[in-house]
């Protein structure tokens, strides 16, 4: 995943940090150049590892390596391979019921590659139930396999992870995916599924039109949030608050839209529709209640167990605490 954002102190630029060094040796005398540098070097290594408020105690390097190699940073987070309760995530839900409805001589595909009719519906059933089925299909009948969205997403990132292929029209199970399956059995699946959503998929699919990628690139950043505060029903806006006090140049990136509104407003509405809701609830890492009155309806959100389980940061990651009450 490819991004313009690094970390540092939030919404600085280049010219913030020339000020501060030209500050900092002003007065000062080197014998050579090279004792200047290490000088330097030395300060700006003591200063990018200075916990900020804004990042909740993380130091701007370790949100270098939260944003550009979270799957690759042992000394400050690790993910157990197979999680107590990884099959109750959606992703895997839905992946296990897909799983029996391909045949080994492979499952036919429609004209355009999607999943039959009656697949959708089969899959659909099972995973909803008969009660919340009807409700659904009520005045809207599943007739493609995009009219499961979860579920097509689902299909797509099982394909890049490497489980399913498509073939002379058909779509097939391939080994690598069995022989996972045969060794560490079915909750082996849900971290190369996790990475895939995670930081290959492209959350933007849905809404192509807007691209953000500091939503997607800081999905480590989201989990760390809910690590630390989501032992508890909050509203959402605390998470969105936090997203943007993290990355202000998110709101610069975007620009006002009149016709869907403020960058800021923008911004908010994308880090909630694809970090918070699509992807923690695909992935089965929160749950959500709605509170309210319907014209005042307020959503929050909670970690689960799953999170805890699967994702370990070290203890002493944030080097101060700076929990909200």
């Amino acid at each position: 995943m490819k991004s313009k954002y690094n970390a540092g102190e939030p919404g600085e630029s280049i010219d913030d940090i020339l000020e501060e060094v030209r500050q900092v040796i002003e007065g000062r005398n080197f014998a050579s150049l090279d004792e200047a540098n290490a000088f330097l070097e030395e300060y700006m290594r003591k200063r990018n590892q200075q916990p900020l408020a804004a990042f909740h105690g993380l130091s701007a390097e370790q949100m270098f390596h939260f944003l550009h190699m979270p799957f690759d940073s042992p000394h400050l987070v690790t993910f157990t391979p197979a999680p107590e309760g990884a099959l109750s995530a959606p992703i895997m839900r839905l992946f296990s019921l897909l799983l029996p409805e391909i045949p080994e001589k492979g499952l036919k595909a429609t004209a355009k590659g999607n999943l039959p009719r009656q697949v959708v519906r089969n899959i659909a059933l099972s995973y909803w139930g008969e009660e919340k089925y009807e409700e659904k299909t009520k005045d809207f009948q599943l007739n493609t396999e995009l009219d499961f969205f979860h579920l097509h997403v689902t299909k797509i990132i099982a394909e890049l992870a490497g489980f399913l292929r498509k073939r002379e029209g058909k779509l097939f199970v391939t080994k690598k995916c069995r022989t996972l399956l045969d060794r560490e059995g079915m909750a082996g699946i849900y971290l190369p599924l996790f990475r895939t959503l995670a930081w290959k998929f492209n959350w933007g699919y849905y809404h192509i039109s807007i691209q953000l990628a500091i939503v997607q690139q800081s999905f480590l950043f989201t989990l760390y949030l809910l690590h630390r505060y989501g032992e508890r029903w909050r509203d959402t806006s605390f998470y969105k608050d936090a997203f943007l006090e993290a990355y202000p140049h998110a709101v610069m990136e975007i620009g006002d839209r009149p016709n869907l509104g403020s960058a800021e407003k923008i911004v908010r509405t994308l880090y909630e529709a694809r970090a918070l809701t699509f992807f923690c609830d695909l992935a089965g890492l929160a749950e959500w209640r709605s509170i309210g009155e319907v014209m005042e309806r307020k959503c929050e959100i909670r970690k689960t167990a799953l999170l805890d389980a699967f994702v370990h940061f070290k203890p002493d990651i944030a080097k101060q605490d700076m929990r909200p009450s």
